[in-house]
This record gives structure tokens, sequence and C-alpha cells, in this order.
């Protein structure tokens, strides 16, 4: 995640020359086509509607919005926006570039191996995780994703920028406050398509051959400093000598693979589902509705426990009460919609509800850590918090403290 990312208000672009233009504000159509070719091409191969548009209105201008805030966006998104004559609305479509000089920008810590392909490889390997889930499994899943109409792996060696073109879910789809957290009408709505996803998966004949494409990756490509975040949760009375040693464990303790490795089967998770990356459909007035409309930015996913997302959506992605009332009522409505989509199948579901129970704690320690260190931005940021109400925030900071409060006790 990248919560406070810098911008520098410019699209780069190498997919022919080098190309700098400017971002946020009209743009000729000769001034980008040479560069943005081959987004055109892609559309006009995969996109019916673009191919109606497109040929039923001349273009007015472009214009490339840089996706400064985007929480979940591996470096760096951008919305294409195409105007037409004689229409309002315009047609929209995510731009996902990935390359050598877009990392140096949002690198805020110096570093002297910047320069070096070891220090870009994992920003590759996590580009070339996210094109591997759409080629591979989006096809053959029953799943809201987006769809994707172009991508191109990212290759320092041959001077390849990482690329996808996506399908933008601005007209149809909106995500949910992240203040507010998840109603749990939405939470039961991604458990339902989890459960079926999982299933699909668990049914698959080469699940291991298709499992063995996603191991989890040994590190993380954020700079993160353990004494900032126990700093910045002190501010807001979240502390204490236990808090340290939380904090401290688990980011010593990164890996899901010891977790992996005890279980009866494992399946594709995502590896960072929370509210910033699902949207639900939108309704007449703009607001989320309870239906789920994509499940976004699948850059993390990796061989691993089914209870991981349905563990991160729960404890990063729902307030407190809805958290601690309807827990029970989550796992079972999992397990049940997991159960029934196997049987289908005539597969046996492989754990029990108990199981499901025990894989749920297993994951929740790692979770709370993810939600201490990706919220508290919202609450102290001033990119986040000068957007939100007091009692937001407020309301925020319970679901960070009674989350954390709950295991306390073992870091006593």
């Amino acid at each position: 995640m990248f919560p406070s990312r810098p911008s520098t208000n410019l699209f780069t672009c190498t997919t022919t020359n080098k190309v700098v233009l400017p971002c946020d504000r009209p743009l000729r159509v000769k001034d980008v086509e040479n560069t943005l070719q081959f987004l055109f091409d892609s559309l006009d191969k995969n996109e019916e509607r673009w191919q109606e548009m497109n040929s039923t209105w001349d273009i007015d201008n472009i214009e490339i919005k840089h996706l400064k805030n985007e929480n979940g966006l591996l470096p760096n998104g951008y919305r294409v926006i195409v105007k037409f004559h004689s229409i309002d609305k315009p047609y929209c479509v995510l731009l996902k570039v990935r390359n050598s000089e877009i990392i140096k920008v949002n690198e805020t810590k110096e570093n002297d191996s910047i320069e070096s392909q070891e220090f870009f490889k994992p920003f590759i390997q996590l580009h070339e995780r996210e094109v591997k889930f759409y080629n591979e499994i989006a096809p053959w899943v029953s799943l809201p994703i987006p769809m994707v109409y172009y991508s191109q792996i990212w290759d320092i060696s041959d001077g390849k920028e990482g690329i996808i073109v996506q399908e933008d879910l601005i007209r149809e789809a909106v995500k949910q406050d992240v203040y507010n957290g998840l109603t749990i009408e939405q939470v039961e709505s991604v458990l339902k398509y989890l459960a079926e996803f999982h299933a699909a998966i668990i049914c698959n004949s080469n699940i291991d051959e298709i499992l063995s494409h996603f191991a989890p990756l040994p590190y993380r490509c954020v700079n993160f400093n353990e004494k900032k975040l126990i700093d910045d949760l002190n501010k807001v009375n979240i502390n204490g000598e236990e808090l340290r040693r939380f904090i401290i464990n688990e980011s010593n303790n990164i890996s899901t693979d010891r977790r992996r490795k005890t279980l009866k089967r494992t399946v594709l998770v995502h590896g960072n589902l929370w509210s910033a990356n699902v949207k639900f459909k939108k309704s007449l007035l703009g607001k989320a509705c309870t239906e789920l409309r994509g499940i976004l930015n699948w850059q993390h996913c990796h061989e691993g426990s089914p209870l991981e997302d349905v563990a991160s959506l729960i404890v990063t992605s729902t307030n407190s009460a809805i958290r601690k009332e309807n827990l029970n009522r989550f796992l079972y409505l999992y397990y049940e919609q997991l159960r029934m989509n196997l049987k289908i199948q005539d597969k046996k579901i492989p754990y029990s509800l108990n199981e499901i129970h025990t894989m749920y704690n297993e994951e929740y320690s790692s979770q709370v850590y993810f939600l201490l260190l990706s919220h508290i931005s919202f609450i102290i940021s001033p990119i986040f918090a000068d957007k939100a109400t007091e009692n937001q925030k407020e309301i925020l900071l319970n679901r960070l403290r009674d989350a954390f409060e709950e295991i306390r006790l073992n870091y006593s």
C-alpha cells in the first residue's frame, strides 16, 4: 500500500520512445495517439462499448488523470478519460504503468541500490503476479473482476515496462467509505463470491500445479519503519510495551509460508483484501449498494489459507460492533457457501466448521497488524484525515483499538 506517495503530475511511458505528458488537463488526440496507440489498439480489439462509441462520435480530447492516492495500486495508476463530441459522459479506462522511473519518484527513502535491477525485483515480480492472475486464473473463475484488455510483462533487460490496460468501474461501482466500514450485507456478498472462487480452485484437477505458480513472495515492497508506526499509534493512545512487541514480532513474521504448510487444502488468496480493493454496485445516488461488483489489484495473490482473505475483510474493513456481533455468522456463511459450491461438483468440504474458526484465529494477528499499518494514515495523515469528520475518525480509531486490545495480553 502507498498511502501518501508524492505525485509528479506527469505521465511517463516508453512503449515506443520515451514520452512525458502532463496529467489532469485536456490533451489533443495528436499529442497522445502515438504514445497510447497500444491502449487504443487493445480497446479496438477487445472492448465493445469503446468500439461503439469510437465508431459513432469523434474524439474531442483526452485527459490522463493521475490516481495519486488510490490505495492498493502498485505505482502508477492512471485514468484515461476520452471525451467525445456531442456526448456528455466520457469513456474511461484504467492504465497501470510500472517502470523504474516511476518507482524512483515514489521511493521516499534514500537507497543506494535504487539503480540496481535487484532493487526493482520485488516490484517486477508483483506486476508479473498480477498479469499472471488475469491471464491464467481470471478467464475460468466466477468472480467479479475488472476486464483486462492488454498486459505487458515488465522486463528491464529488454527495456519493457509493465503495463495493464483494465476496465474502469467508475460508471457502475464505488468503494465503501473506509471510515464507516462495510455493512453486514456487503461482507456477506464478498464472502459468497470468495466461497465460490475457492471452490472453483479446489475442484480444478490441476490445483497443485496452478498454485505452484503463485507461491507466496518472501518480501514486501513498501519502505516500512516500525518505530514510526509505533510513534503514530502512540499519538492516538494505542501504546504500551505490548504494542511494541506485537509490531516487532509481526514485522519479522510477514511470510505466510509456515501457516500454509499446515493446511489440509490451500487455495489462491488475494492477499490484500480490504475495502480499498473491493467495489460495490453504485446506487442511483452514487452510494455503495450491497452487491459486490469488483475485486481489484491482484498483485499480492498467492497460495494460502482460505481464511486469510476472509479474516482480512472482516478485521480491516468492518467496524468493531459489526465484527464482534457477526463473526460467527460470517464464518458460518462462508463455510456453508463453500460446502454447497463443492457439493455441486461432488466434492466434500475439506474443513470442519471448527477448523474454519481455527484458521480465522490463526490469521487474526497478522490482519490486526495490517489494520494498524494501513489505517493509521486515515486518522493522522492530512491527505485523508482532513476530509473526514471527527466522528468518522473516532469510529475508525475504535476499530484499531478494539482489534489490538483483543490480543494485547498475548504480548504482555
